[in-house]
């Protein structure tokens, strides 16, 4: 049987994968919540915390991590949604991801490609406002985070 070489190296020497090779999973992480005891609502024109996060520890600095979210959303006005890893809003900082108007109450998701730089343990949560009336999030019986930590 022939020994096979890549640039006059045995397999066994070989530590990691040639420049270019990046965009494979990782890693997933995900949290669900069901049974509509994750309903919150708020009337505040700031971002506040939703129950849903998820934490995840990339493996390189030059890893992405894609975060989605399927989330119940509601208001009786109009009302911004947005991701936030750790304190920070991913999103814009007045509007979010994702606007409702008017009395809409309905199933959505977010969706973020974030590159942290770190491989320290990150935590992503939905956060959502009031922009009038009362805003309300996973107001359905099930609402999930997925973060994937995909290669640089």
């Amino acid at each position: 049987m022939a020994l096979t070489k890549i640039n006059n190296n045995t397999l066994s020497a070989i530590t990691g994968l040639p420049a270019g090779i990046g965009g494979k999973v990782l890693q997933v992480v995900t949290a669900v919540l069901s049974g509509g005891s994750s309903n919150k609502e708020t009337t505040s024109s700031s971002f506040v915390s939703g129950t849903l996060a998820v934490a995840i520890t990339p493996s390189a600095t030059s890893s992405k991590i894609l975060v989605k979210t399927a989330n119940g959303f509601g208001s009786s006005g109009d009302a911004y949604f947005t991701i936030y890893r750790g304190s920070t809003n991913l999103g814009g900082s007045t509007y979010g991801m994702q606007r409702i108007n008017a009395t809409t109450y309905s199933n959505g998701s977010l969706i973020h490609l974030d590159a942290p730089s770190s491989t320290s343990s990150l935590t992503y949560t939905v956060y959502f406002r009031a922009g009038s009336g009362t805003a309300y999030i996973n107001n359905t019986q099930y609402a999930q985070i997925i973060a994937m930590e995909v290669g640089g």
